[in-house]
Order: C-alpha cells, then sequence, then structure tokens
C-alpha cells in the first residue's frame, strides 16, 4: 500500500476552524516532517485584506530555500483523500462538492510522486484519469512569472523535485497531496518583499499579519521572510 501525505505551506496546519481541525484530526496520523520546498508569498488574498498568501514557485533555485510540512494521511486512497482535503481548502461550512479543485480556478489539488515508489505507475494512471474529469480548471495553465513553468502542469502534478528533509534525507512517503494556487503575476513579475509587506500594514492587512507569524511559528517559511519581518 502506498504511503501517501499532505505537504502543507499555509494556514491548513495551524487554523483552528472547526472544519479545519476536524480535517487534521479525522484525516492525519500523528506526527510531521519539516522539508525543503520552493514557495514563496505569491498570491493577494481577498479573503485576508488582499494581503498575500504562500504559492508553490518553480523558478526558485537552491539558493532561495522554503520549507513546508508533511503529514501523514491516516488512508491510502489517493482520490478520498485529495476530496477530504479540497474540502478543508474551502470555506467553514461547506460540505464536499465531489471537486478537487475551484472552478473559477483559483486553486486545485496537485500530486507529487517518489520516483522510487513501486506502484508509481498506477498512481499515475488513478490521478491522471480523475484530473480528467476537471479539465475545466486543470486545462488551463496555472499563472507563473516571465520564465518560469507553472506550479502545477496540466495533469495535475506539481512541477517540484522530491522534497528532502531538514536534513538532506529524501522524505520517506509514496506520494504528496499539495494545495496549489494561483499566484498575483503584474508585469511578468511576483510582488516584491516591499509590496508584500506593505499589504500587511495597511488598515485591512494589519488583521491578517497572524498569516505571516503564524507560519513562521510552526517552521513554514520562505526565503523572503528575514526581509519581510524587517519591513513589519
Amino acid at each position: 500500500m502506498a504511503k501517501i501525505g499532505v505537504l502543507i505551506i499555509g494556514s491548513l496546519y495551524w487554523d483552528m476552524q472547526d472544519h479545519r481541525s476536524r480535517w487534521r484530526r479525522e484525516r492525519h496520523e500523528c506526527g510531521h516532517t519539516h522539508v525543503r520546498v520552493p514557495i514563496r508569498y505569491g498570491r493577494r488574498s481577498g479573503t485576508r485584506g488582499c494581503s498575500f498568501t504562500m504559492v508553490f514557485s518553480a523558478g526558485l533555485g537552491e539558493n532561495q530555500p522554503g520549507c513546508g510540512t508533511v503529514v501523514p494521511c491516516k488512508s491510502q486512497n489517493l482520490i478520498e483523500e485529495a476530496e477530504y482535503l479540497w474540502t478543508a481548502e474551502r470555506p467553514a461550512g461547506s460540505k464536499s462538492n465531489g471537486r478537487i479543485s475551484a472552478s473559477d480556478g483559483w486553486g486545485r489539488i496537485a500530486l507529487l510522486i517518489n520516483r522510487a515508489c513501486p506502484e508509481r505507475d498506477e498512481l499515475c494512471d488513478i490521478w491522471s484519469n480523475r484530473v480528467c474529469q476537471e479539465r475545466d480548471v486543470y486545462g488551463e495553465p496555472m499563472e507563473s512569472a516571465v520564465g518560469e513553468e507553472a506550479a502545477v502542469d496540466e495533469s495535475g502534478f506539481l512541477n517540484t523535485p522530491w522534497p528532502k528533509t531538514e536534513d538532506g534525507l529524501d522524505l520517506e512517503f509514496d506520494a504528496l497531496l499539495a494545495t496549489a494556487t494561483n499566484p498575483t503575476i503584474i508585469g511578468g513579475r511576483y510582488a516584491s518583499v516591499e509590496e508584500i509587506a506593505g499589504a500587511w500594514k495597511t488598515p485591512e492587512g494589519k488583521r491578517f499579519v497572524c498569516y505571516f507569524y503564524n507560519n513562521r511559528e510552526c517552521g513554514i517559511t520562505t526565503f523572503q521572510d528575514n526581509k519581510i519581518e524587517k519591513l513589519l
């Protein structure tokens, strides 16, 4: 049986809303592992005072380290776990809508498979067949900066290397599910650290600067963090 986990890069890990707490309690085994991943603050969120949230960024190099966290799933049912994950990403009180992506394209569930997984081909087929049911979203490329590949390809696979632990070891999972959101790209680029910090200093954004500090406290970090913190 494949060992499946969820790669988390934001509030899904620490948000105490009932539906998210229940998802963590009911769907996950105890424990977590911090891993190196290419992430940055890159999406303006209308539900967070137009401040910025985390995105995967395929153009980041090894000198721009980020850190996410992986939690193990209790189940080995890949599609079931993807649908539960998407429900946890939806607004509080929402029930499963049978999807793994947003019909307006703001986000989608992506899959990353360990090349060493003996069931790799089978998992690829299962995932590709499921993604085909939502071609309205996965058929449209995600936004990306000039010269950067999209974070998720049209088959729903996350465009990033298999993550290593903070100690540089390969992560001992077979497959990881993750939520990838569309970044806010303006003039072909991501927001600068000055723009990111500035969004948390506006009257609306100040209420949501806890997103940044909560991520930091939980070990979810980006190469931008030190500069952002100095500007806040």
